[in-house]
C-alpha cells in the first residue's frame, strides 16, 4: 500500500503581527482564502498576503523549529498542530488553544465588504406614476375653477375635453352670488302681468355663470300661491356668455304672467341646480 501523498501547502503572512504559517491548499478552498491568526488572532485573506518563495525554499517541519517567525502545519482557526509536527518556541503562543467563540467561514468572508445597495428606480418611477394620476384627477375634478382662474391654459383644457368628451363650465359658488335688491311690480298697461326687477351681485374672484331665479307668489299669510323658476335665458337674454364677471353686477328685468291670481307678496332665491 503505497504511503498517503503530503497535501500541498504555501506560506501566508498575518498582516497584523507579521509572523508566518504554512497554509494547505484544502483549508484555503475550504474556506475561501479567509484564516485566522493563530498568534494575534486577527482574521485576514491569506490569499492577499502569500510569501513569494520558490519551492525549493519552502521550510520543512525540521526547518520551521529553527525560523521561529513560521509555524509549521498551522491551519490559522484554532486547531493544534498534526502529530508528529512541532512549534517553534518563539511562536508558542500562536499554538495555544483558542477560547474565544471562532467566526463563522461567513462572518469573515463578509464583515470587510459591505453590500452595496442599488438605487430603487422602480420605487421611484412609481411615486412618479402615482403623482401624475393624481394631478390628472385633480385636473379632471376641479378643470371649471383651474380654467377660470388661469385664462391662458383654458384653450388646452378645452382641446383635452374635445378629446375625452367633456367640456368647460364656468365655475360656481352659490355662497357669492346675492341679490342685492328686486322688486315686483304690475304692468300698468295689463294688471294681469307683473314686472320683476332685481340686481344680481358676484362677490367671487372668478365669473361665474349665471343662477337660477326662483320666484314665489305669496298670499296675505306668506304662503306661496304660485312659483315659477326663471332660467337665465328667460331673464337675461342680451348677456352674451350665461356668466357673471369676477365683482360685477347684473340687471335683471323680467316680465311674468300671473294671470288672475290675487298676490300680496313674493320671494325672490337665485340658486344653482
Amino acid at each position: 500500500m503505497d504511503p498517503p501523498q503530503s497535501r500541498p501547502s504555501t506560506l501566508t503572512r498575518c498582516p497584523q503581527c507579521h509572523t508566518g504559517f504554512r497554509v494547505t491548499a484544502d483549508t484555503l478552498v475550504l474556506r475561501q482564502g479567509m484564516v485566522r491568526c493563530g498568534q494575534c488572532k486577527a482574521a485576514f485573506n491569506a490569499l492577499e498576503h502569500l510569501l513569494e518563495s520558490p519551492p525549493a525554499e519552502v521550510p520543512t517541519a525540521e526547518a520551521a523549529e529553527s525560523a521561529p517567525a513560521v509555524t509549521t502545519n498551522y491551519d490559522l482557526f484554532g486547531a493544534a498542530p498534526a502529530a508528529g509536527e512541532t512549534t517553534p518556541a518563539g511562536t508558542a503562543a500562536a499554538a495555544a488553544p483558542d477560547d474565544r467563540p471562532a467566526a463563522s467561514p461567513r462572518s469573515l468572508l463578509f464583515q470587510d465588504t459591505p453590500r452595496k445597495r442599488a438605487f430603487p428606480w422602480g420605487s421611484l418611477l412609481g411615486a412618479l406614476l402615482a403623482c401624475v394620476a393624481l394631478a390628472g384627477q385633480a385636473t379632471w375634478f376641479y378643470r371649471d375653477k383651474i380654467a377660470a382662474a388661469h385664462p391662458d391654459i383654458k384653450p388646452y383644457l378645452d382641446m383635452a375635453c374635445a378629446e375625452l368628451g367633456c367640456r368647460i363650465k364656468p365655475p360656481v359658488d352659490p355662497q357669492a352670488i346675492s341679490i342685492e335688491s328686486s322688486d315686483l311690480q304690475a304692468d300698468q298697461a295689463n294688471r294681469a302681468v307683473l314686472i320683476l326687477t332685481a340686481i344680481l351681485r358676484n362677490r367671487a374672484p372668478f365669473s361665474q355663470a349665471l343662477p337660477m331665479l326662483e320666484l314665489s307668489l305669496t298670499d296675505a299669510q306668506d304662503q306661496a300661491v304660485a312659483r315659477r323658476v326663471l332660467q337665465p335665458d328667460e331673464y337675461a337674454p342680451d348677456v352674451p356668455s350665461p356668466t357673471i364677471g369676477a365683482g360685477n353686477e347684473l340687471q335683471v328685468r323680467v316680465l311674468v304672467d300671473a294671470g288672475s291670481l290675487k298676490a300680496n307678496g313674493y320671494r325672490l332665491y337665485a340658486f344653482y341646480p
